[in-house]
């Protein structure tokens, strides 16, 4: 063998040698394991292995054609495990590039399809009858459910006094509840909904239970007519709130009135001078620290002039007046009159002014007459309140007076000329017959229709509350006619009879 053929059996076998080396060195990345697959629902887990060859120590990189994706090469550990729970943002298709490379310049790369689904959800339907109701209506919704199987149910409240109890919900997601007394406030309402599949959400809804923040002035004393130099005092509540403090603004020139009229508990007490003469609209408000709940509410208050006459509103103040204020007007017009006073037939002759804050014996006499009458179906107190009004009213409109409520001349001169040995007519005692021995023992509220609705009309219609016939069914009239009967009995005028309410009628 010559110098040759020795150099090219060398070059072979080197050949042969480094051939073998080189395949067993080359690069290369595959996925393995992808869990649970290439779909995934938003916010469960994704994961899968990079099985990684040819590499000394490698490193991984990863980008992802979605735009705005959470997913990074922080997903990848550098032992090539990959994990990765996608947000709700990341719904859509992932094409995933991992690239993998060593310091020795080795480098390979694989691509992965990811489709991520909307995350599983609830949605609240339409709240009927609304998210504000009264105590003892019905509210009804019902929750839609995407991306659960068989889904379960539960409701919570974040009330800490609710009746809201796990059963309000049922298998299909409609939520009932109807809400009672104790329940007035605000509540949040958490809806949760679970599969066995490991699927879960939640949504929330808003309820008012009872009417809003409302500021509640109870017993005006004396009345809203005072003269100069006497006090004037009531106290404002919240309703449906508790407010920390509480203001009053009187946007009449020269007024005597200020913020300190009212303290921190809302009890008003003021002595208007001579100089506040006329009419005053009072803005009240109450609040709860310096950015919570707050109510706002107006009272007018007329300060007479020295002859105990109503003075005439500043046209400003036109669309303020209110109706006590008319009457009082009339009254004032019908003093003017000059009118001799017969003995009545009941031996008593009727000499002052009777308006609704007037008490005493005065007041007292005219109840029982009226009541003899037939006209007054409450019980002769001395008050001259809303009941006394109404049947001064009916009085008045059988002997063709003005309507007014109010005892003036030509009203004292038909009292004084009464003979009350006579009954009333027939149909008046009809109209006002009443069973005062029924006994209230359960809530009505707007929408009840049955036999403690008529008997309750009845009541009311006897104490001057409401107008017309018993019809059984509580509507807005007779809600009305409940807000006039709380106030009058310095209850909160919710326009709904609970306990408290009750109490009262009961008590007659």
């Amino acid at each position: 063998m010559n110098i040759t053929s020795l150099r090219f059996s060398a070059a072979f076998a080197v050949f042969i040698i480094l051939v073998p080396s080189a395949v067993a060195r080359a690069a290369s990345v595959s996925i393995q394991n992808l869990t649970p697959g290439s779909t995934v629902v938003a916010k469960s887990q994704i994961t899968f292995g990079l099985a990684a060859s040819g590499f000394v120590a490698p490193t991984y990189r990863l980008t992802d054609s979605f735009s705005g994706s959470s997913v990074s090469s922080n997903n990848i550990n550098p032992g090539g495990s990959f994990a990765w729970v996608p947000a709700a943002t990341d719904a859509g298709t992932h094409t995933l590039t991992i690239s993998v490379s060593d310091y020795n310049g080795n480098a390979a790369s694989v691509t992965q399809t990811i489709t991520v689904l909307p995350p599983p959800s609830i949605t609240v339907g339409t709240l009927s009858p609304g998210d504000s109701v009264k105590p003892g209506t019905l509210l009804r919704f019902s929750v839609t459910p995407a991306g659960f199987t068989n889904p379960r149910y539960s409701i919570s409240d974040d009330s800490s006094n609710t009746t809201l109890v796990a059963s309000a919900i049922d298998t299909n997601g409609v939520v009932l509840w109807k809400p009672e007394i104790s329940d007035i406030g605000d509540h949040t309402i958490t809806i949760y909904a679970y599969d066995s599949m490991g699927h879960s959400a939640e949504t929330r809804v808003h309820v008012r239970v009872g009417s809003g923040p409302q500021l509640f002035v109870g017993q005006i004393n004396p009345g809203t007519s005072i003269k100069p130099g006497q006090m004037i005092s009531f106290l404002v509540n919240g309703v449906s709130f508790s407010p920390t403090g509480f203001g009053v603004y009187d946007p009449f020139r020269g007024t005597t009135l200020s913020g300190s009229n009212i303290n921190t508990t809302g009890q008003f007490y003021w002595t208007p001078s001579p100089a506040d003469i006329g009419v005053h609209t009072l803005q009240l408000t109450g609040t709860v620290g310096l950015s919570g709940a707050s109510a706002s509410s107006t009272l007018v208050i007329t300060v007479l002039g020295t002859d105990g006459t109503a003075p005439a509103a500043p046209a400003s103040t036109a669309s303020t007046t209110s109706l006590a204020d008319l009457q009082a007007k009339l009254a004032a017009l019908q003093s003017a009159m000059t009118t001799t006073a017969p003995s009545s037939a009941a031996g008593y002759v009727f000499v002052s002014y009777l308006r609704p804050g007037s008490s005493g014996d005065e007041v007292l006499r005219l109840q029982n007459i009226l009541a003899k009458l037939g006209y007054l179906a409450a019980v002769p107190n001395g008050n001259y309140g809303p009941a006394t009004v109404e049947a001064v009213i009916k009085f008045q409109k059988a002997k063709g007076l003005a309507q007014l409520g109010v005892v003036g001349p030509a009203t004292r001169a038909a009292l004084n000329g009464l003979d009350t040995s006579v009954a009333a007519p027939a149909a008046t005692q009809t109209a006002n017959a009443v069973d005062t021995s029924y006994v209230f023992e359960h809530f009505m509220g707007v929408g009840d229709d049955d036999d403690d609705v008529v008997h309750l009309q009845q009541r009311l219609i006897a104490l001057g509350y409401l107008q017309g016939t018993a019809t059984g069914t509580y509507g807005p009239l007779t809600e009305a006619a409940v807000k006039k009967y709380q106030k009058a009995k310095g209850l909160v005028p919710t326009g709904y009879v609970e306990r408290v309410t009750r109490a009262a009628l009961n008590a007659r």
